[in-house]
């Protein structure tokens, strides 16, 4: 089920980020420096009443500024506001109301989207001054809080829960979720596109949690599979950043609710930092992968230029042996099909249990191949292993000293692993316990 986001917006200095950390529970921050000035862009995840939400805090606002750092700011909270689920829109009760106050003020009124007026730094012993002034605004009554010190907060977050109703998503009924990412004008849309045209049982459309994001439903070969969040990026006019922060925020959530990624990178600019960023948080997650590397119809290439690009890719981030790279083109439709039947095979490997006698004669073989070395004056014994979880799988190694193996031969039970049961794409856990 799609997690409910919830953008805390505000001018700075109003204490955003500590409203975020102290709803999660800890203290998390990206930061960037542009200019010599450090600002935060920052999600994260909790549980209320057994309800799970997203939340991102945004850059502070500042209306109508020239200034570089303060209009990617400024996009920061446009982004937040037109994806989010609820806006928890928070001033300072201790200052006067700010022209930028005014301004997001009306902001938020014209948006149709549910919000909470926050009134941040409240001082308990004259709570009443501090929030009269701020009727002018015309917004909701204000919930009078204090982040640093957590008053309130339980109260905001029950707000929260009553004002984000509890739905029956549609995803829960159907066979598998494939999420498909990957940077700016890779070619996302037009896989959907191609996808969604090849095959014409469609079941339904629900519409996201903005204008342009549609999770679309379709048969294929008598499975229902939910294509998650495939509207993509919505082309804008403003700078790079702004591009950067939505994607990040998109690709999050259309993880959140996936079963396998199918990963998308543009063949001509070849695996870039941001491609791995987004590997690396598929493989964190413990999806399904495949990686399809389009636009390869523009690329000028011979016999091995195949073999070549997978062996560049794997330089980069070894890991990624693992997974399926398909080369497609999907203006030309060459592989495309490829692309989407691997990903269900690899959902397929992915729910797979083996069983356990099958598991422990791979142990026996592999066992007298390379036995553990010793450590430490100890002998390592690795008497049984057991997979006790599916989606992703968790293989459990039962030893005399777990703490004690070393990396490299976790690394070798791992791709024993991986070759004997066919783990291709599938991204899985092994774990080393005391027996």
């Amino acid at each position: 089920m799609k997690r409910k986001l919830i953008s805390i917006i505000g001018r700075p200095n109003v204490g955003k980020s500590t409203l975020f950390n102290r709803i999660i529970g800890q203290k998390k921050s990206i930061v960037s420096d542009i200019r010599g000035v450090t600002r935060d862009r920052v999600t994260g995840s909790f549980n209320w009443l057994n309800r799970e939400y997203s939340v991102v805090d945004t850059g502070g606002f500042i209306h109508n500024s020239k200034d570089l750092i303060n209009r990617e700011v400024n996009i920061q909270s446009d982004i937040a506001q037109n994806e989010s689920d609820l806006i928890l829109l928070i001033m300072d009760s201790r200052q006067e109301i700010t022209s930028n106050d005014r301004e997001l003020a009306q902001i938020v009124l014209r948006l149709d989207k549910p919000y909470i007026f926050v009134l941040n730094k409240v001082d308990q012993s004259n709570k009443e001054f501090n929030k009269n002034k701020f009727y002018e605004l015309g917004l909701n009554e204000p919930m009078l809080v204090s982040a640093q010190t957590g008053y309130n907060i339980g109260d905001l977050l029950d707000k929260v829960a009553d004002m984000i109703p509890t739905t029956n998503d549609e995803a829960e009924f159907c066979d598998c979720n494939l999420a498909v990412i990957g940077m700016p004008n890779v070619g996302k849309s037009s896989f959907v596109n191609k996808i969604l045209n090849k095959n014409l049982s469609i079941v339904s459309n629900i519409a996201g949690t903005t204008r342009d994001s549609v999770d679309s439903f379709f048969k294929y070969y008598n499975k229902t599979i939910r294509l998650v969040d495939t509207a993509g990026l919505r082309k804008r006019s403003k700078i790079n950043e702004e591009i950067e922060f939505y994607s990040l925020i998109r690709t999050e959530r259309s993880l959140e609710q996936a079963d396998v990624a199918i990963v998308m990178i543009d063949a001509n600019l070849g695996f870039r930092k941001q491609d791995r960023d987004i590997v690396r948080m598929v493989l964190d997650q413990g999806k399904g992968m495949v990686l399809a590397v389009n636009k390869w119809d523009l690329v000028n290439k011979d016999t091995d230029s195949m073999k070549k690009y997978i062996e560049q890719i794997v330089y980069q981030f070894p890991s990624i042996g693992h997974y399926p790279i398909i080369f497609t083109s999907v203006t030309s439709n060459k592989r495309v099909q490829t692309v989407l039947s691997e990903a269900i095979e690899v959902f397929e490997r992915r729910n797979n249990k083996i069983k356990t006698n099958d598991l422990n004669k791979w142990l026996d073989r592999v066992l007298q191949i390379n036995p553990p070395p010793a450590v430490k004056g100890k002998y390592l014994k690795v008497k049984y292993v057991s997979q006790i979880r599916k989606a992703p799988p968790l293989f459990v190694f039962f030893t005399n000293h777990p703490d004690l193996f070393p990396i490299q031969y976790k690394r070798y039970l791992e791709n024993q692993i991986r070759s004997e049961f066919n783990l291709k794409g599938v991204s899985i856990k092994i774990s080393f316990r005391a027996k």
